[in-house]
């Protein structure tokens, strides 16, 4: 717990000053004391890791790489469990944050051990709730019965963390679907194949993170940056993405993708962020309200697009001819959007830019666009106000639409003037 208190480290008998630290460290299932616990700097050093071993009876943290190294004289752990806090803009993607109570069937680890184990037991429809923010390493088949419904949720305030070898298979008979809600997946895809009768007429995500790029690397960087979160290679398959933040989607030309206050993140402007399972071809149908996707997308149609942010560029000899197209532009609306100017779309009403000359100086900037990082996503107060204050609502654009920071930051600044004395002046700093 060390790192939660300002000046002296605590001694034996001293009131702990925070209940709730922002880091603790448990040891088959002992927790470590926070004076036993040291912040250090624990990367490569030659063959081994920085300032290994620690001294003794120190356990040593270094939360930016993730590395804890336990005392040389320490017996080798059955398990090391570690909880921290993480900052970020908006309660969206995977998060210990309230989403509502539900029912559940089954419960893991309380009554199935494993994932794969409950969805054998649920037999094909049903409620299955992690309990915890535990880490799952598991391959995992999700087939659902004709008619049925297979939720798989977090519950409430938990995040649990799929690791996957394998992609995960989603399959079911005439008229089923699958939920995941909650939950973040890391290393393989998502995939809904078209083999096997598959029937599946429904796949929804909701508050979930697909990592972008499949996974991260030490220093933050996607493990694989052209590989899809998604690929729904069925037709007549309606998937919903809801407040999730997801990698590249890959979308059979006949199916249909709506997400809403989402980000699609094919970890670069040049990279594909939605197009058919060939990664050139048009996808199905795509919706997009409220969301900030970055990366080239090709699509059959654009239902909607509202309130959003297509960052989207081509690459150097691109096979590309522009960086955002639809191929039926009689059908569809795209409103109050940032997209870029060349993209084929349909009609466009209020969008940026506006012009071609207004496309060399109105572009959203961003305070970061690496996943992991606290604003992640956030526009900086260079955005040009035409994206800032875009939205239908005078609010931005893109996946932090819904928090209204332009009207709020609009009525603390008149607060200010209301209330300040005469003589004085005030200013507004952001964190961020």
């Amino acid at each position: 717990r060390h790192g939660s208190v300002v000046g002296d480290r605590p001694g034996a008998g001293m009131a702990v000053d925070n209940p709730n630290p922002s880091l603790m460290l448990w040891v088959d299932d002992t927790p470590v004391e926070r004076d036993a616990i040291a912040i250090c700097n624990l990367s490569d050093d030659g063959l081994d890791w920085a300032h290994v071993p620690p001294p003794a009876g120190v356990y040593a943290v270094d939360p930016v790489l993730g590395r804890v190294a336990l005392p040389a004289q320490a017996p080798d752990p059955a398990q090391v469990l570690v909880t921290w806090h993480e900052g970020f803009s908006a309660a969206i993607g995977g998060g210990e944050y309230e989403r509502g109570d539900s029912d559940a069937d089954i419960r893991v680890p309380e009554d199935q051990p494993t994932i794969a184990q409950a969805l054998a037991v649920l037999g094909g429809s049903g409620v299955i709730v992690i309990s915890d923010s535990g880490r799952y390493e598991e391959n995992l088949d999700i087939a659902v019965a004709a008619g049925g419904e297979i939720t798989l949720r977090a519950d409430n305030g938990r995040r649990p963390v799929l690791v996957l070898s394998a992609p995960v298979t989603v399959s079911g008979g005439a008229d089923s679907g699958v939920t995941l809600d909650g939950v973040m997946v890391t290393g393989q895809p998502l995939r809904v194949p078209d083999s096997g009768g598959n029937q599946l007429a429904r796949l929804s995500l909701r508050d979930c993170t697909l990592v972008p790029g499949l996974g991260l690397n030490a220093d933050g960087s996607p493990q694989d940056a052209s590989a899809p979160s998604l690929v729904q290679e069925l037709a007549d398959t309606e998937v919903r993405v809801e407040r999730s933040i997801i990698g590249a989607v890959r979308c059979h030309e006949r199916a249909q993708l709506s997400a809403t206050d989402s980000i699609i993140d094919a970890t670069g402007p040049a990279q594909v962020a939605y197009a058919a399972p060939d990664n050139a071809s048009a996808g199905g149908a795509f919706s997009a309200v409220s969301c900030t996707v970055i990366g080239k997308v090709n699509a059959q149609q654009f239902d909607l697009i509202s309130n959003a942010i297509l960052l989207a560029e081509l690459a150097v000899a691109d096979s590309w001819t522009v960086p955002v197209r639809c191929e039926r532009k009689q059908v569809g609306c795209v409103r109050f959007s940032f997209v870029p100017w060349a993209a084929i779309t349909p009609a466009r009403y209020r969008c940026q830019p506006d012009s071609d000359a207004a496309a060399f100086r109105i572009a959203p900037h961003f305070t970061s666009l690496r996943y992991g990082t606290p604003a992640y996503c956030q526009l900086t107060s260079r955005t040009p106000v035409a994206i800032r204050r875009g939205a239908d609502d005078e609010s931005e654009m893109g996946v932090f639409h819904h928090l209204e920071a332009p009207q709020r930051e609009t009525n603390l600044r008149i607060r200010l003037r209301e209330y300040l004395r005469v003589g004085l002046q005030a200013g507004i700093f952001f964190e961020s």
